[in-house]
């Protein structure tokens, strides 16, 4: 009889320790990436992300979303990815196209330079003053590619 309530409270406890544990494991652990404002949920036996960042090379310039891994295997993923791929000779062409501006307007003292970027298919644009002003500025009267990203240039270098 005692072997029994003996054998019986080893299983209880095993079962119950067991149900702890996969609890413990389901409950997830917060976590903010750096340099995007994605959130992750990760846990032992899943991970969701919900996917809020900047992506240059999207035509909508950042993607949001969720994706659910279960046992890292992909399950949902609703990611809006409106990527638009782009050659090379598009941006040679736009970055010629606005020095050619530039070049014109002898009064426009605010451009101090532009490189192409190919590792993120950007054209880098460095200005004087990179106020917003400065930018929407530049969009409406020197060049609106939707391939500029703005940089802070200095008035004495020249990129």
């Amino acid at each position: 009889m005692k072997k029994e309530i003996n054998i019986k409270n080893k299983k209880s406890t095993y079962i119950i320790l067991i149900v702890s544990l996969v609890i413990l494991f389901l409950i997830p652990i917060k976590v903010k990436l750096k340099n995007s404002n994605t959130v992750q949920y990760i846990s032992v036996f899943y991970k969701i992300t919900k996917v809020n960042k900047v992506n240059i090379m999207s035509t909508t310039r950042y993607e949001t979303g969720t994706i659910v891994e279960v046992l890292d295997i992909e399950v949902f993923n609703n990611v809006k990815r409106k990527t638009k791929y782009i050659k090379k000779e598009e941006l040679v062409k736009a970055q010629d196209e606005m020095l050619d501006i530039i070049s014109s307007k002898k009064d426009y003292n605010n451009f101090s330079g532009c490189s192409l970027d190919e590792d993120s298919m950007t054209i880098s644009v460095f200005l004087v003053d990179n106020s917003v002003e400065s930018q929407e500025y530049f969009r409406k009267n020197i060049h609106n590619s939707k391939y500029i990203v703005f940089f802070q240039g200095n008035k004495n270098i020249t990129y």
